[in-house]
């Protein structure tokens, strides 16, 4: 077991996480609340996944906003 697992807030933005996870070289970060309770693990895949949803809600944004002008 690993106890040395970095660990980003809980509102971190995905690419403080991603570079948190990439500069340990570890397979997972994990996240944590304002009191230091551990609320979850990030993987790479799973960091992957959330930023392409962001992207393309980003993206629909931008043509839902571009539509309504």
């Amino acid at each position: 077991m690993q106890a040395d697992i970095p660990t980003v807030p809980a509102r971190a933005k995905l690419d403080t996480a991603l570079r948190s996870l990439m500069e340990k070289g570890r397979p997972v970060v994990g996240v944590i609340e304002a009191d230091g309770r551990l609320v979850g693990l990030l993987t790479v895949e799973n960091l992957g996944e959330m930023m392409m949803v962001q992207a393309a809600l980003s993206k629909t944004y931008q043509a839902t906003e571009k539509f309504f002008r």
